[in-house]
Parts: structure tokens; sequence; C-alpha cells
């Protein structure tokens, strides 16, 4: 059973005895927990809940009193974690407009996460787009790890044991307003695991004026 799977234990019960009930319960140690279903006198179902790695074993027993009618049981094996990546960090970064004019956002740092797993390989990251579209005549442009600004900058590579993290930040050549929500995506690639996609706000902000008494 693949890894995070989310089985259903079903059972069909007939001809069973009167006062006569039944138990459905997980008798195996570890692994996801599962509350018992108790006092079962027709068929029915219930979930397993996303299922973590482990061997599994689903018990159901009848029992009239203090005789035991019928037990039946099943067994499987979850697979582990599949090797993974994703991209953790600030899921918005501030700008603020002090006029028309263009201006830089706030810097996050980034870091690649096996969750882990026994995923090891490089990671590249790089910006794959802004979404949805500009307004007219606003271009973006962006940084990684505080190197000039692109409209499409050199990727940045990310290797195991990836405690080492990078800096993001984007420039806008002149003001947004905030009806719109903009977006930017980071994704990363890495062999042997899928893409990983990082999404991040764009949050403009104006000058607020302050007065000072003199």
């Amino acid at each position: 059973v693949a890894y995070a799977s989310n089985a259903s234990i079903v059972w069909t019960i007939s001809n069973l005895a009167s006062g006569a009930t039944c138990t459905v319960s997980k008798t195996s140690a570890g692994g996801t927990a599962f509350a018992s279903v108790t006092g079962i006198t027709a068929s029915g179902s219930a979930s397993t809940g996303s299922l973590t790695q482990g061997s599994y074993t689903y018990q159901i027993q009848c029992v009239n009193g203090a005789t035991t009618l019928v037990t039946k049981t099943v067994s499987f094996t979850v697979l582990p974690q599949p090797a993974g990546f994703s991209i953790t960090g600030p899921s918005s970064l501030r700008i603020q407009f002090l006029a028309q004019t263009g201006a830089d956002s706030e810097s996050g740092t980034y870091f690649v996460d096996n969750g882990g797993t026994s995923f090891a390989n490089p990671v590249t990251v790089s910006v794959t787009g802004v979404s949805p579209s500009l307004p007219a005549s606003t271009t973006i442009t962006y940084s990684f790890n505080g190197g000039a600004f692109s409209a499409s900058p050199s990727p940045v590579i990310i290797s195991s044991p990836y405690s080492s993290g990078f800096t993001f930040k984007y420039h806008l050549n002149r003001s947004i307003g905030t009806a719109t929500q903009y977006t930017v995506t980071l994704t990363g690639t890495g062999s042997g695991a899928p893409d990983a996609t990082k999404q991040i706000l764009i949050v403009p902000s104006g000058l607020s004026p302050t007065f000072e008494e003199i």
C-alpha cells in the first residue's frame, strides 16, 4: 500500500446470532492510530486515516457474551514515504512604495526540506513567473542571494544536507495597487523526485504620512 493512502475497512455481516455484536479494531502496534468501531450488527466500513510506513493488521471479531463467534483479520504493509522535497520560507514579501517610482521588496530566506526522506540530490531553484499578469507598463525583476535584479536570474543550486538556504527578493518598476493579488512562483527541480513549487504573495503598501511637532 502506498504511503499516505487512506484505506477503507469494509465488512458484511449476515446471520448474526441474536444478542451478538462485532468490533473492528487495529491489532498491530505503531503506525496510524485507529479508533475501534464497536457494537456492529450490520454491514459497513471505516476509514484507516492517512497511513504512515509500517505493517498493519485489522480485526473484526463477533462475540455473544463471553463466546467468540468469529474472528477475521486483514494485514498489509505500507511502503516508506517517497523521496522528495519542498521549498520552505515566507509565503509573502512586502514591498513599500515611497512614490510612483519603483521599489525593492523585503528579502526572504528559503530552504530546501527533504521531509526526512532519503532524497539527497542537488535542487535547482528558479523563478517560473508571476500570476496574474502585471498591469501594463509594470515590470518585475528578481534577485537571488543579493545578486543583480533580472527578469530571468540564474537559478540557485542547493545541495544536501540543505542547511544553506538562499535569499530571494523582487523589484517592481512602478507602484501597484492592492485590489489584485499577485503571486511569484519559485520552482525546485531535483533528480529522482517531483518538482516542488513555492508561491510568494506580493504585498504592496504606500508610505503613510507622519507629523512631528516642532
